[in-house]
C-alpha cells in the first residue's frame, strides 16, 4: 500500500474540512455547481457539510482502493473488488465516509492517519457485503426449437423451460398464488382480467416483460455481490454457457443466432431498399436473429448432456469462479487462459462484422497459445488436433500454416494495425475458416484440461 498516494487525498479533505468549519456560515463554492449542499451523515439528522473537493478525494481514495494490488495488512478484504462495479463501489465508500471524518484529528498530519481510515472503510465495506442475500438472475431465452427440455445445469448456469422455472419460483415462495396462475393462462393463450395497480400486479408485469414470448428461462444465483455486478456476471456466465452449448453444432455462430437471451436482442430481421432507374424499389431482408437454434431433437440432447459430462464440468468449473468471489480455484492460470479463449470465441460467433470476427477468433485462439503469436498457436494446433505445418486443414485445402498465417497475420495483426486488405471486404470464407479451425481447438483443450485436473500450467496445452 503506497501511504503517499492516499496521504495526498486525506491531507486536501482535512484541510477543506477545517476551512468549511471555519466559515460563519455554509456556503456553496464558486466552482460547484450542485443545487444542494453536499453533505456526508455520521448518524441520521447529523453530518458534515463538504466541498467539491472532499468529495472528488473521496472518490480517488475509493478508486485506489479499488485498484491497489500491493500487499498489506488489508489484503483480507482484497475479494471485496470482485463483489461491486465502480460506481457501486464509490457510492458504498461515499456513504461509509462519515465515520472516518469523525475519527480524523484535525492537529495530526494525513499520512499517520492512513491506515486507520482504510481500515474502518474496507471494514465497513466487508460489513455490509457480507449481509447481503443470495440473488437469483432471471432472462427469458431462446434455446431449442421444442420447448419441453428437462431442466438441466452447467455449473451455476440453469436452463429451465419456462413454466418449470414459473413452478419453481411459486414453490420457492417469489411468486404469488394469483401470479402464477395468471402468467400460466396468459402463456397458455388464455385471457386474464385487467388488475388494479399495485406491488404484486408490478411483479406479474415484470416476469411477462422478462420472460415474454421466451420459450426457457435461464437463471444464475449470486451470492454476496452488489446490483450491478451481479447483473453483468449473471449476464456474462449465461452467455458463455450459450456459447458452450452452441459448440456442440459444427457452426456454433449459426447456433448462436438461434440461442439469445430476451436481454441481449429480440427476433431481428434487417431490411434494406434497393432501387433502379425506371423501376420499383426492391425490398430485401435478411435474418440476424432466429427464433431458436436448429433442433436439438437431432443432437439427443439428453444424450449429448450424459456423453459431454467432462467437456461440461470443465465450463461449469470456470463459471463458478466467474460468478463467486469466496470460491477457491484450484487452478487459477487454466480457468483464466479458458475464460480468454471462450469469451473471445462468444464475440467472434456473434460478431456481424466478418473480419471482426476473425480478428476475435486469432484472438481466441492467441490466448490459448498463451500470446505466442503464429507460431505458438501452430504449435498448439499440432499438440491438440495433431495438425503439421503443412498438412491441409481440409481436403486439398491450404495448409495449416498458410491458415494460420492468413488469420493471425493478414486477419489481426494486419487490421489491428491499419494495413489490411480485407477491410471494406467481405471476409465470410476467411470468418468460416477460422471458426472451422477455432472449435476444435477449443474442445481439444478442454478436453485436455478434463484428462489433466492437476495441471495449472497452460503452457502445456501446448506439449
Amino acid at each position: 500500500m503506497n501511504v503517499q498516494q492516499y496521504s495526498i487525498h486525506f491531507t486536501i479533505i482535512l484541510d477543506e474540512l477545517s476551512r468549511i468549519q471555519a466559515l460563519p456560515e455554509w456556503r456553496r463554492d464558486e466552482d460547484d455547481d450542485a443545487f444542494l449542499p453536499r453533505f456526508i451523515e455520521t448518524e441520521p439528522g447529523r453530518g458534515f457539510y463538504v466541498s467539491k473537493a472532499i468529495e472528488m478525494a473521496i472518490v480517488r481514495i475509493a478508486d485506489l482502493l479499488l485498484d491497489d494490488k500491493t500487499p498489506s495488512p488489508l489484503d483480507r478484504h482484497r475479494p471485496l473488488r470482485d463483489r461491486t462495479s465502480l460506481k457501486e463501489w464509490r457510492f458504498r465508500i461515499h456513504r461509509a465516509f462519515g465515520q472516518v471524518l469523525l475519527d480524523l484529528d484535525f492537529e495530526q498530519p494525513a499520512e499517520g492517519q492512513v491506515a486507520p481510515a482504510l481500515e474502518t472503510l474496507l471494514g465497513a465495506m466487508a460489513a455490509f457485503f457480507s449481509d447481503l442475500r443470495p440473488r437469483e438472475h432471471a432472462f427469458g431465452c431462446t434455446l431449442f426449437s421444442h420447448k419441453n427440455e428437462p431442466p438441466f445445469n452447467i455449473g451455476p448456469v440453469r436452463f429451465e423451460p419456462r413454466l418449470a422455472w414459473l413452478g419453481r419460483q411459486h414453490d420457492e415462495g417469489s411468486l404469488s398464488k394469483t401470479n402464477y396462475r395468471r402468467i400460466q393462462k396468459r402463456w397458455s393463450g388464455s385471457s386474464v382480467r385487467k388488475r388494479k395497480p399495485s406491488l404484486d400486479a408490478n411483479s406479474e408485469t415484470d416476469v411477462l416483460q422478462t420472460i415474454a414470448d421466451c420459450p426457457y428461462v435461464v437463471s444464475v444465483v449470486t451470492q454476496k455481490v452488489e446490483g450491478v455486478a451481479a447483473l453483468d456476471k449473471a449476464l456474462l456466465v449465461s452467455r458463455l454457457a450459450l456459447t458452450a452449448i452452441s459448440l456442440q453444432w459444427q457452426t456454433p455462430s449459426k447456433a448462436l443466432q438461434g440461442m439469445n437471451l430476451l436481454f441481449d436482442r429480440g427476433h431481428h430481421v434487417q431490411f434494406a431498399l434497393a432501387t433502379f432507374p425506371g423501376t420499383p424499389g426492391l425490398a430485401s431482408g435478411r435474418k440476424t436473429v432466429l427464433p431458436h437454434a436448429l433442433s436439438s431433437e437431432q443432437l439427443d440432447w439428453g444424450d449429448i448432456l450424459k456423453r459431454k459430462e467432462p467437456f461440461f464440468q470443465i465450463i461449469g468449473e470456470l463459471l463458478n469462479t466467474i460468478v463467486d468471489p469466496d470460491l477457491e480455484v484450484t487452478r487459477p492460470e487454466m480457468m483464466r487462459t479458458l475464460f480468454h479463449a471462450l469469451f473471445w470465441f462468444h464475440e467472434a460467433c456473434r460478431e456481424p462484422v466478418s473480419l471482426l470476427a476473425v480478428v476475435k477468433h486469432a484472438s481466441a485462439l492467441d490466448a490459448l497459445a498463451k500470446g505466442r503469436k503464429s507460431g505458438g498457436i501452430e504449435r498448439l494446433l499440432a499438440a491438440r488436433l495433431g495438425l503439421k505445418k503443412n498438412d491441409p486443414v481440409r481436403p486439398n485445402g491450404p495448409s495449416m500454416h498458410e491458415v494460420v498465417k492468413e488469420i493471425y497475420s493478414a486477419g489481426r495483426s494486419r487490421t489491428l494495425h491499419g494495413s489490411s486488405d480485407y477491410l471494406g471486404n467481405d471476409a465470410s470464407s476467411l470468418a468460416a475458416m477460422s471458426e472451422a479451425l477455432v472449435r476444435p481447438c477449443l474442445l481439444a483443450c478442454i478436453d485436455w484440461m478434463s484428462q489433466n485436473p492437476n495441471s495449472d500450467n497452460p503452457n502445456e496445452l501446448s506439449n
